[in-house]
């Protein structure tokens, strides 16, 4: 994985689209994850779901459809490659697990991470989950999650948060303008280093999240993390207006 800045735009190509929304308030209440990986596109890979092989389709730039979790706390990601021509009929496909994610049993809503441990193609992933905490982190909120080893601190229109390494944040945000000024910085010893510096104009149905990562630098002096900043379109519940229409 590249160090940087890796900016993740969920249901950006699709705003005003129902299916590119988060509408948590009419799901059925049923576990499930969404992924979101560093690498690129990725549709070769399948989990196994009562007995079923359950095609999945990620990218970076948006996350997935949700996908049912299994009942077990693991998820298995693994790809199938087909035999060569010269394989004797009945030869079965080679399975290779890419990655093993385990998902706590008491994540309602999860989001998945995968992050590539090399750079080849058929590269492995390591995965992490976390779970998507709709009713605290709703539209106007903005969450951070720092999954690195240094200390963080985020800054929304000049108000900062401190996140310690391996905490999660969750703070509400004012707009100038319709706009969010973001700065985000990590602590390397005394000193501190701005690692995110963004403009964002955000409607009334979106909250944001960053996530940040260990990573191998660059080059010297480089920081050793990659940092994700990730919008979301949140379907709103109705206004009076519109459910008194439609009656």
């Amino acid at each position: 994985m590249k160090t940087g800045i890796i900016f993740f735009v969920l249901g950006l190509l699709l705003p005003f689209s129902a299916g590119a929304q988060t509408n948590f308030e009419n799901e059925p209440q049923v576990r499930s994850f969404r992924l979101l990986n560093t690498k690129g596109v990725l549709e070769d890979l399948v989990f196994d779901l009562n007995g079923k092989k359950i095609p999945v389709f990620s990218t970076t730039t948006s996350l997935s459809q949700p996908y049912p979790c299994p009942a077990t706390s693991s998820l298995v990601l693994y790809r199938e490659t087909p035999p060569p021509p010269s394989a004797p009929p009945g030869t079965k496909p080679v399975k290779t697990i890419v990655a093993e994610v385990k998902i706590q049993k008491q994540f309602l809503h999860s989001i998945v991470v995968l992050t590539p441990l090399s750079e080849e193609s058929s590269a492995t992933f390591q995965g992490m989950a976390f779970e998507d905490l709709p009713k605290e982190h709703k539209p106007g909120t903005f969450r951070l999650i720092n999954l690195s080893s240094l200390p963080a601190a985020l800054s929304l229109n000049r108000q900062v948060t401190p996140a310690a390494a391996g905490q999660s944040i969750i703070t509400p945000y004012e707009l100038n303008e319709g706009i969010l000024q973001i700065k985000l910085a990590v602590q390397r010893g005394n000193r501190w280093s701005q690692a995110i510096g963004s403009e964002r104009h955000m409607g009334p149905n979106m909250r944001a999240f960053g996530i940040v990562l260990n990573d191998k630098p660059a080059y010297e002096d480089a920081l050793p993390i990659s940092c994700c900043l990730v919008f979301d379109y949140v379907a709103l519940p109705p206004s009076q207006k519109e459910m008194a229409a439609a009656h």
